[in-house]
C-alpha cells in the first residue's frame, strides 16, 4: 500500500493504484482511474502530498508537460468538477447565472445565451462586462492601473457600444471567463450611474474598452 497513489473524486473508477518502478505521471494515474467524468475545461485536479496541496485546471496539465508531474507513493489526487458560470442582469432577456458550457464562449455568444438585449429597455451603448484581470494583461493592453488591487486581480470594467457596428465583431472575438458579470443598463435611465457610484465605483477602480484586449 505504501507504493500506491490514491485517485478520488469525479473519476470513473476511484481507487488506489500502484506506482511502477519506472514511475507514474499525474495524467496516467487519472487515466488508470477511468479519466475525469467532466470536460477538462471544467475539471480541477488537486495533488495532496503530506501537508502540501496544489490545484491546477486539467487543461493546464494537458497543455503544459511540466504540470504533468511524477507522482510519489502515498500521493492523493482529487479530481473535482467545477462548472464555469457567468452572470447576466439588467435590461437583458434572461437575468440569471448561466453556464459556460463550451471550452470557448465569446461575449456575443454569452449575450445570445442570456436571450439578448431587451429591445424595449436596453441602452445599446451601455453594455458592460465586469472581470478581475491579471496586472500584466492590462499593462500589455496599455491600460493605466488603479491603486486598488485584489488577490483575484485588478477589477476591470469593459464597455461595449452596440451602436457601433464594430461591436459585433469585437464581442465575437472576446472570450468570456469563469465568474464574468454582464450588465446592460436601461435606456434613458440613471440606473447605471447609481450602480456605479454606490457599488461598482468603490470596487472597480478601472475601466477599459472591450477592443483593448480583443485585438
Amino acid at each position: 500500500a505504501s507504493q500506491q497513489v490514491s485517485v478520488i473524486g469525479n473519476v470513473a473508477t476511484p481507487g488506489q493504484f500502484r506506482v511502477p518502478p519506472n514511475g507514474l505521471r499525474l495524467i496516467e494515474a487519472i487515466a488508470r482511474a477511468g479519466g475525469a467524468s467532466a470536460p477538462s475545461f471544467e475539471t480541477d485536479v488537486s495533488i495532496l502530498r503530506g501537508p502540501v496541496q496544489d490545484t491546477l485546471q486539467m487543461d493546464a496539465i494537458l497543455h503544459n508537460h511540466r504540470n504533468n508531474i511524477w507522482l510519489q507513493p502515498r500521493d492523493t489526487i482529487k479530481v473535482t468538477h467545477r462548472p464555469r458560470r457567468f452572470t447576466a442582469f439588467g435590461a437583458i432577456t434572461s437575468q440569471n447565472m448561466q453556464p459556460l458550457g463550451a471550452e470557448t464562449v465569446s461575449l456575443a455568444e454569452g449575450l445570445a445565451q442570456s436571450g439578448g438585449l431587451n429591445d424595449t429597455q436596453a441602452d445599446t451603448g451601455a453594455v458592460f462586462l465586469f472581470r478581475y484581470m491579471a496586472r500584466d494583461d492590462l499593462i500589455d493592453a496599455g491600460v493605466t492601473l488603479p491603486k486598488s488591487q485584489y488577490a483575484q486581480g485588478i477589477p476591470t470594467v469593459f464597455q461595449i457600444d452596440f451602436a457601433d457596428p464594430n461591436a459585433f465583431f469585437l464581442t465575437s472575438a472576446f472570450a468570456m471567463r469563469d465568474s464574468d458579470v454582464i450588465y446592460v443598463a436601461n435606456a434613458a435611465s440613471t440606473e447605471f450611474q447609481k450602480l456605479t457610484n454606490l457599488i461598482i465605483g468603490p470596487l472597480f477602480g478601472n475601466a477599459a474598452a472591450v477592443d483593448a484586449l480583443a485585438n
